[in-house]
């Protein structure tokens, strides 16, 4: 356990030490969760990205999830993503995408370890019917370390790996943040994130701001 949490930190540093800047970013998030019952819960979220040193709108996008607790420590989940990304040459592509999850928690006095694994499928160029490219699809296993304070705040360090399917790995997430309840009903989440490409033309690599509100009842 403890060589898992020292690698996740590793992964975290290594890419800030020596991942070159190449844009910085915003993004936030509101969403409305909806408590049906202690298993089940549903989601709609309004999101929004600015990169070009947040000068720029990226991506606008509307999910639509749900989450079924499996077990006390195991969950389902499932979404629905329709976006718009703005691309550099003032174009607009419109995106659909399909998502299912696993999620599986180890708490350890209070620390708390989360194992996701998600599969998702993206369609992009809706606007031109006729010339849909094939869907994309991935595999992103992500790794989160909360610490429970026993407060209201909760710090938290997270990694993520993206495997195209059929191809290679090609792009990895690095969040450090932490999570605020406000109260039973809101709750508020900030971190910064390095985003980083790999094994494709011309990789990326993006530090991000993010910002996200969520109103549960």
């Amino acid at each position: 356990m403890k060589n898992k949490i020292l690698i996740l930190f590793l992964v975290f540093f290594i890419q800030e030490s020596f991942a070159q800047v190449k844009d910085f970013g915003v993004w936030t998030s509101v969403s409305l969760q909806k408590n049906v019952n202690p298993r089940l819960n549903f989601c709609i979220s309004e999101s929004i990205r600015f990169n070009e040193n947040a000068n720029q709108l990226s991506q606008h996008f509307s999910n639509i999830s749900g989450e079924f607790n499996i077990s006390k420590n195991l969950s389902f989940t499932s979404a629905l993503r329709f976006s718009q990304k703005f691309k550099y040459d003032e174009t607009l592509d419109f995106r659909y995408r399909f998502q299912l999850g696993l999620a599986y928690k180890i708490k350890v006095k209070n620390i708390e370890i989360n194992l996701e694994e998600r599969f998702q499928s993206q369609l992009e160029n809706l606007k031109r019917m006729e010339n849909w490219d094939d869907p994309t699809t991935y595999l992103r296993s992500r790794i989160t370390l909360k610490y429970n304070l026993k407060k209201k705040i909760e710090p938290f360090i997270s990694s993520e790996l993206f495997y195209n399917l059929g191809e290679h790995f090609d792009n990895v997430r690095s969040r450090l943040g932490f999570s605020y309840e406000l109260n039973k009903f809101n709750s508020f989440k900030t971190f910064y994130m390095i985003d980083k490409e790999f094994n494709v033309k011309n990789p990326k690599t993006n530090y991000v701001l993010g910002f996200a509100y969520k109103f549960s009842f």
